[in-house]
């Protein structure tokens, strides 16, 4: 299981003095890129589906594909997540309801979401997860 803290900003997080890329137990199957909180009733990962707790409890990206209950990876805010595709240098990326990255423009409208970072190449983002919002 992941150690869970919230921060000064109320988000949930791994415990201080993690290294390297972060784990936990998924609570589904989860692939590369998927969006991914931590449940306040399992502590496992799951991934997002645009809800405001959910959204509120995002800690990262997943790095690889896990099965449920599997010991998962994700890079965490202000790591760089790596092995992504189609993304546009420049371009800030937003918690998709879906649980992919997406522009904020492709974010439904009535979804939570929150902004995860700026794309550094194609297959590459720089994490900077940011403050969660209702998409008008």
């Amino acid at each position: 299981a992941t150690s869970i803290v919230v921060d000064a900003q109320g988000r949930y997080g791994p415990a201080t003095g993690a290294s390297g890329n972060l784990s936990g137990t998924a609570g589904e199957a989860l692939a590369i890129g998927n969006i991914l909180y931590i449940a306040v009733a399992d502590s496992k990962l799951y991934k997002v589906t645009g809800t405001e707790a959910q959204a509120g409890a995002i800690v990262g990206i997943c790095d690889g594909t896990y099965a449920l209950n599997a010991t998962a990876g994700y890079w965490g805010d202000a790591q760089v997540a790596t092995g992504l595709s189609g993304l546009t240098v420049g371009t800030e990326y937003w918690a998709k309801e879906n649980a992919a990255l997406a522009a904020y423009s492709g974010v439904t409208s009535t979804n939570w979401t929150r902004p995860m970072g700026v794309a550094k190449s194609a297959t590459s983002l720089e994490i900077d997860i940011g403050d969660v919002l209702e998409k008008p």
